[in-house]
């Protein structure tokens, strides 16, 4: 549950930047977090790459099924 309330309170969408991963880091697997920084690496590449482009990981929840996010923990 720390990691979801965490979520929403750093308003994490798509591939968290350097500080909310460093935010969300206790609660994740060293593989998962290595992910979500080649994630967002792909993604400041791409947005430099094609300024007027959408990068990838940008938009939506990486950890719920709701694009919006979660709503509410327990």
């Amino acid at each position: 549950m720390a990691l979801y309330r965490t979520l929403a309170l750093q308003h994490v969408r798509g591939a968290p930047t350097p500080a909310q991963l460093d935010t969300i880091a206790p609660y994740l697997s060293d593989d998962l977090r290595a992910r979500l920084r080649a994630a967002r690496d792909l993604h400041d590449s791409e947005q430099a790459r094609a300024p007027g482009e959408k990068p990838p990981f940008t938009d939506g929840d990486l950890f719920t099924s709701l694009f919006e996010g979660p709503t509410s923990s327990s």
